[in-house]
């Protein structure tokens, strides 16, 4: 009897053992960041430096590394982006590094369920870029982040004790942008706001200007109860070189906008902006 009570009591132990939710020396962390329309996200464990001599000794140049700790780590995109020379699929990737004094091999790898580097299979790399490094302040806790973010690009900075290093990214915008547009033109031919998301992005990127002001003219076609709507308008008239036009849309939107401000008894915040479009119209 009394070894079957040690035996029930040990397996007790066992099991709150395992239930326990306890601090990590190196804690898990995710990365999360859009860039244009690309979702990036990161996730991998922050080792600390604790006293520690990092790169060289803890972290040795020349051998592979698995760019944290614990299990290895993600990185996975939305769309296809462009790292390098490298066309990246879109999908999900494990990240190793071959770190050396002065550069890093940073490597993207298919095989994403590993613990570190073990079964790492060079023939499953999908991409390895070298970069160079920087000497930075000191950091304690290792970390990737998502930095200098542009519609167009983004770095993927690596980060531990006084050293960085960044990979940059790239990603197809534009042709992301222009195929939904397309998309949302052919599904939805009579509604207003696509025609007018349609020329601001057209008007905002600088691309076929006469085609955006198209796009407006539609919109206006479909409704033209909206203040703002004619105050695009009015701005891609004037890129456009027709500044007495733009006038009489500017000044449209400025009396809709402030009868509607009437109405609702406040205040129409953009009046100022507008006024100052309508005079800049008659420099």
């Amino acid at each position: 009897m009394k070894k079957v009570l040690t035996l029930a009591l040990s397996l007790f132990i066992g099991v709150g053992a395992l239930a326990q939710d306890l601090p990590q020396r190196s804690p898990a962390a995710t990365t999360q960041q859009r860039v244009g329309l690309t979702d990036v996200k990161v996730e991998y464990s922050r080792p600390a430096v604790r006293g520690r001599e990092i790169f060289g000794e803890l972290v040795p140049f020349g051998k592979l590394w698995r760019t944290g700790a614990n299990k290895a780590t993600s990185i996975s995109f939305s769309t296809d982006v462009i790292i390098g020379d490298n066309s990246i699929e879109k999908g999900t990737y494990s990240i190793f590094t071959i770190p050396n004094e002065g550069e890093w091999v940073v490597i993207l790898n298919s095989e994403t369920e590993l613990w570190g580097i073990d079964g790492y299979d060079e023939a499953n790399d999908v991409a390895r870029i070298t970069v160079e490094t920087q000497k930075t302040d000191a950091k304690e806790n290792f970390s990737i982040t998502v930095e200098n973010i542009t519609d167009n690009s983004a770095d993927i900075v690596f980060a531990w004790a006084h050293t960085s290093a960044s990979l940059p990214i790239r990603v197809k915008t534009s042709e992301q942008a222009m195929a939904n547009i397309t998309k949302a033109l052919e599904e939805n031919p009579q509604d207003w706001r696509v025609y007018r998301n349609a020329a601001n992005y057209y008007l905002t990127n600088k691309i076929d200007l006469p085609q955006a002001q198209k796009y407006m003219e539609k919109s206006l076609e479909l409704n033209e109860d909206n203040w703002y709507s004619h105050f695009l308008y009015a701005t891609i008239l004037a890129e456009n070189g027709e500044k007495d036009d733009a006038k009489d849309e500017a000044e449209e939107a400025l009396e809709m906008g402030l009868e509607e401000a009437e109405k609702e008894e406040s205040e129409f915040n953009y009046a100022g902006m507008i006024q100052a479009f309508i005079e800049g119209l008659e420099d």
